[in-house]
């Protein structure tokens, strides 16, 4: 038996950053860094889903438990653990890395090295750092659910065309085809945890999961207000929409109606800049032709703090 308590789920920044190239031109010096984000972030997206399929399909003897895209608070900071895999014997951390090219390891826990398609050399911090660091956040959350049992952990590669040189200390680096073996060949020497038991500690961490909310936008990739295209721009096609009433606008490139611009609009303005606005913001940023029409536009989306400044509502 195998069951998802938690199961994974589609990264914000997979529907942020392509409203966010929409709205940076083309020139800008932190556009092709969005770029780089979104293909990085859509790349492990899809090894992490690739292995989510690789488990389901396992031939699984006793119940199992899988709890996916864990983050929890740590200190100050947080911990994002990919996968957890709770077994009667053990539970197994699992750490996804979905790299083209070639990666060196030296047995340093600190540091791996990536070498493109291109010949590129690319330094990164070592998934062994972020799996012991799991492993650790891991041990904490098992006493706080009350089991007590051993802790495997892995890197694993959902492809097999990324080259792999050298090894690690600490932590075994296993592609997703061998998964099934990886995990057959572990210890099962540690008496059986009750069915029941386990799957209350596998709830009890998921419930310790805080949702991961991207923030800081404009200091990361580097951009000011100024630098922000205006108006209601087609998400298809990333062109500008003519306005066609208080609520519709159409985009003459796409050939097609853009309902509930000023939604997603305004949108882009508590993502990117601030939950709060100034109706004269509005006014420019949505490029509305008077006060009557901003307050007309506000007074729906938003809710007012006090007079010409208001908060934009869940939209």
């Amino acid at each position: 038996m195998l069951m998802f308590i938690k199961e994974r789920v589609r990264p914000v920044q997979l529907d942020l950053l392509p409203s966010l190239l929409n709205r940076l031109p083309s020139s800008h010096p932190g556009y092709e860094k969005v770029q780089h984000h979104l293909r990085s972030i859509n790349a492990g997206f899809g090894g992490e889903q690739y292995v989510d399929e690789r488990l389901r399909h396992m031939n699984w003897d006793v119940p199992h438990f899988i709890v996916c895209d864990l983050n929890v608070a740590s200190g100050r900071t947080f911990c994002q653990i990919d996968t957890l895999v709770f077994t009667p014997h053990y539970v197994l951390v699992l750490e996804v890395k979905n790299f083209s090219g070639t990666l060196q390891f030296q047995g340093n826990r600190y540091q791996m090295t990536r070498i493109t398609r291109e010949g590129d050399e690319e330094g990164f911090d070592s998934p062994v750092s972020q799996v012991l660091r799991a492993v650790k956040e891991v041990r904490i959350l098992l006493r706080k659910a009350g089991l007590s049992l051993p802790i495997f952990s892995a890197v694993v590669l959902p492809y097999a065309r990324t080259i792999v040189k050298g090894t690690t200390d600490d932590v075994p680096i296993v592609f997703s085809k061998a998964l099934p073996l990886f995990i057959s060949n572990l210890p099962t020497t540690n008496p059986l945890v009750a069915t029941e038991d386990l799957q209350f500690a596998a709830e009890k961490i998921a419930s310790f999961h805080q949702p991961f909310i991207p923030k800081n936008f404009s200091s990361r990739y580097e951009f000011t207000l100024s630098d922000l295209r205006t108006g209601v721009i087609c998400a298809d096609c990333g062109r500008s929409a003519a306005k066609q009433s208080i609520r519709a606008h159409y985009c003459h490139a796409c050939q097609m109606p853009i309902l509930d611009g000023y939604v997603s609009a305004l949108r882009d303005w508590r993502d990117f800049i601030s939950p709060l606005i100034r109706s004269s913001e509005c006014q420019t940023f949505l490029q509305l032709p008077n006060k009557n029409a901003t307050y007309y536009v506000l007074k729906n989306l938003a809710e007012r703090i006090e007079y010409g400044l208001w908060r934009i509502k869940e939209l």
